[in-house]
């Protein structure tokens, strides 16, 4: 079995991952390479792995300072995700079950462009917070609000 992983020339980051059970088969992973992408004879993960300088490497963690220091907040307290977030990151908050009925679509986006971020709510529940910027690994927080 050889594996080839396919990433962008640029940032490193993988796309994809194929596995073929003959080098004949090349065709079909250079047929998946379009412009400013690459590929390698090696196997990768995308989730934990990027590409530097040809070589597969492991994406570095996000270092985040959170002012919350448990996972539960007052309602209308607002809390500080970070004060160095790079530009472009990019943090999700997902409300689950009820939360979600009372407060509409239940998921907010927002793309960092000061180097914070503030949650705060109102709605009682349970919030899940995801963080994103590549080439860091994702990082996620619960945070409940009482």
């Amino acid at each position: 079995m050889i594996n080839y992983i396919v990433f962008i020339t640029a940032t490193g980051e993988i796309v994809t991952n194929i596995s073929m059970l003959e080098e004949a088969l090349l065709d079909t992973v250079t047929a998946s390479v379009t412009a400013g992408r690459d590929y390698l004879a090696v196997a990768g993960n995308r989730n934990t792995q990027y590409v530097v300088t040809g070589v597969v490497t492991a994406r570095p963690a996000l270092s985040v300072v959170a002012t919350w220091s448990a996972t539960t907040i007052a309602s209308g307290v607002t809390a500080t995700l970070g004060t160095t977030l790079p530009v472009e990151t990019v943090v999700t908050v997902v409300a689950s079950g009820a939360v979600q009925l009372l407060g509409g679509r239940g998921h907010s986006v927002v793309f960092v462009n000061d180097g914070s971020f503030e949650f705060s709510s109102t709605i009682p529940g349970t919030y899940t917070v995801s963080v994103e910027c590549f080439p860091y690994l994702n990082t996620t927080y619960t945070i409940t609000v009482t």
